[in-house]
């Protein structure tokens, strides 16, 4: 994989070990800042997640535990 490198949502999921489906509402919350779609004029375009994005959600996740002691 490449630093410039961008993924669509299944390859995503694949990584973050989540459903396809749970990607685009990452990206709606802002976890992926950089996230675009392949086409902007088409209303159902397929994203495309920079790499750098997703190591960088994985990182803050091994970081930030989910619930406190």
């Amino acid at each position: 994989m490449t630093e410039n490198e961008t993924l669509n949502t299944k390859e995503v999921a694949a990584l973050l070990g989540c459903h396809p489906a749970t990607v685009p509402d990452l990206v709606k919350r802002g976890h992926f800042p950089n996230a675009r779609k392949f086409d902007p004029t088409r209303k159902n375009s397929p994203l495309r997640i920079p790499l750098q994005d997703v190591l960088a959600y994985q990182e803050k996740q091994l970081i930030s535990p989910k619930t406190e002691m």
